[in-house]
């Protein structure tokens, strides 16, 4: 069947036009995936996950003049957004014994064709996601390690007692704080460097027994004749 093209309509939002011209007194985004929810579940697994993806399109359909909110976050279709899915569907009016029952198939098929054009075209390809612009970290070392500690004390995990937390969850924090760690070990020597300088603490690991292995491996530090795993705080 051919589908007549539109400048307004993805294949989600024929789903959902479509599901309310077969449902003139309108529905909830909840409704709206119960009748629609059996053909998207490949593409979104979760019931949460189709309510998200159908809710955003029916704020852009909204957006669009296509849709009207009515009440209780209810939605109709607009005049416009009628003249639109009924081109979608290659009807020049709607039948008067018409519903969702016998409109589905239809709007079920127009949304499959759209969908497997959208994807041979590429329009469907999600963008790939902006490139993540790291900080450095501070070149002066008192700076440095006054960022290292308020890392640490923000750090939710790798704690042992009130006031040590591994090095390695302490670089975990910094990077997810969006600061750029570069060559671990060096940052490890500047750690060393500032516990010198007594702009900040580190201390060993002495009951690694009780301790996780893998963290005590990953925070260790061997300076000297001492090896160091937690940033005090």
């Amino acid at each position: 069947m051919k589908t007549t093209e539109t400048h307004f309509l993805s294949p989600l939002g024929v789903l959902i036009l479509g599901w309310l011209l077969g449902h003139a007194e309108g529905g909830t985004a909840s409704k709206i995936e119960t009748g629609i929810g059996p053909l998207l579940q490949l593409w979104r697994s979760t019931k949460a996950e189709r309510l998200q993806v159908i809710t955003a399109e029916i704020s852009l359909l909204v957006k669009a003049g296509l849709l009207k909110s009515v009440r209780r976050a209810s939605y109709q279709l607009t005049p416009n957004g009628k003249v639109e899915i009924l081109k979608a569907l290659q009807l020049s009016s709607l039948p008067k014994s018409a519903d969702w029952r016998t409109l589905k198939i239809r709007i079920f098929l127009v949304f499959i064709v759209m969908l497997m054009t959208a994807l041979l075209n590429g329009v469907q390809a999600a963008p790939p996601p902006p490139e993540k612009k790291l900080l450095p970290l501070p070149k002066d070392d008192s700076t440095f390690a006054q960022r290292v500690l308020s890392a640490a004390r923000g750090s939710k995990s790798g704690r042992f007692g009130e006031n040590k937390v591994f090095v390695s969850h302490v670089i975990r924090q910094l990077e997810g704080e969006g600061f750029a760690i570069g060559d671990v070990n060096a940052f490890k020597e500047r750690l060393v460097a500032a516990h010198r300088g007594k702009l900040l603490a580190l201390s060993r690991a002495d009951l690694v027994q009780a301790m996780a292995p893998a963290d005590v491996e990953d925070s260790e530090i061997g300076h000297l004749n001492g090896t160091f795993h937690f940033v005090r705080i």
